[in-house]
This record gives structure tokens, C-alpha cells and sequence, in this order.
């Protein structure tokens, strides 16, 4: 099992539009053969930063997810709302 954490942070003039495609991304990841989950946050104390966080059965699922059509139109748009974004993969220790 692998997580990945995707910390973006997004202006408020985006937002709206930001949430919009999150939304679809978020939807249509989920029904990814490989995909145990794939949540959208909110920082609690900074309501800029949002942070996917997904869960994927293997490295491979996850390869096929960054080929999808849907991630790459999605992805490419929420690149162009944010101002930054930071991405990692975990594999659990404990």
C-alpha cells in the first residue's frame, strides 16, 4: 500500500474554480481499480492549503493513475490554479 500526501496551496481568487476540479479529479480517481481512497482537505488553520490525500494498492496503480485522461486534464488545470504544490509517496513503516 502507498499514500500520497499533496499539499497545494491555492489563492482565493482560484478557489471556486479549484474546488470545481478537485471535485471531478476526487471522483474519478476513486473509481481507479487500484485506488483505496482519495479525500480533498482543508487546512484548519490555513485556508489556502488543501491537501489530497490518497491511498493506492501499488506503485503500478499509481502509475496508471498519472496516465489516466481524466488526471491529466484535471491535474493540468489545477497546476494553473495553484501557487504551489508539493507531492510525496509513503509506504507505511509501522
Amino acid at each position: 500500500m502507498i499514500n500520497i500526501i499533496a499539499k497545494i496551496r491555492v489563492g482565493k481568487d482560484n478557489l471556486e474554480e479549484f474546488l470545481k476540479v478537485a471535485k471531478v479529479l476526487v471522483e474519478k480517481s476513486k473509481e481507479e481499480e487500484g485506488n483505496i481512497s482519495y479525500e480533498l482537505f482543508k487546512d484548519i488553520e490555513d485556508s489556502e492549503i488543501y491537501s489530497f490525500i490518497e491511498e493506492w494498492k501499488s506503485l503500478e496503480a499509481i502509475e496508471f493513475h498519472k496516465e489516466a485522461k481524466h488526471f491529466k486534464e484535471n491535474i493540468k488545470k489545477i497546476i494553473e490554479l495553484s501557487k504551489t504544490i508539493e507531492a510525496n509517496k509513503y509506504s507505511q513503516v509501522v
